[in-house]
């Protein structure tokens, strides 16, 4: 079966408070909006996600619940502009931008829905670290202790 699109849907309190704090770090535009479910995409259209009011009449019950257990990864070319727009939009940072040893700059957001954005870029990866990850045989990597 060939995939035409693949986008995450958030279930949210408030769309407006959710489709502005994406709006005020990512370059998006509404491609769908409704009471219930708004749809935003990148310009070039690579990626989307999909916001749906909880208890809204196009969202299943038995997605409805907070939130939980799951990020939201957008690489980016620059991690600390979007912290600055986080800080100036009044989003919540849960952790400032950081160099992590696997070779990303990375800061965690806090939607107003309480979904986790992890917010990376590529970043130069610790050599250590680098000597433990060869390839698995069968075209990825895997990490070595």
């Amino acid at each position: 079966m060939k995939i035409q699109r693949l986008f995450p849907n958030l279930v949210v309190d408030d769309l407006a408070a959710d489709q502005a704090a994406l709006e005020a770090l990512f370059d998006l535009e509404r491609s769908f909006e409704s009471d219930w479910f708004v749809q935003l995409r990148s310009p070039c259209g690579t990626w989307e996600i999909g916001l749906l009011k909880r208890g809204g009449r196009g969202t299943p019950e038995s997605i409805a619940g907070p939130p939980g257990g799951v990020s939201l990864t957008v690489v980016v070319d620059n991690v600390d502009a979007v912290e600055a727009a986080a800080r100036a939009a009044g989003i919540r940072v849960i952790v400032p931008s950081r160099d992590r040893f696997y070779g990303q700059r990375q800061l965690l957001l806090g939607l107003p829905s309480g979904a986790v954005l992890d917010v990376s870029a590529p970043y130069d990866p610790d050599a250590d670290w680098v000597a433990r990850v060869g390839p698995d045989g069968s075209g990825g990597f895997v990490e070595s202790s």
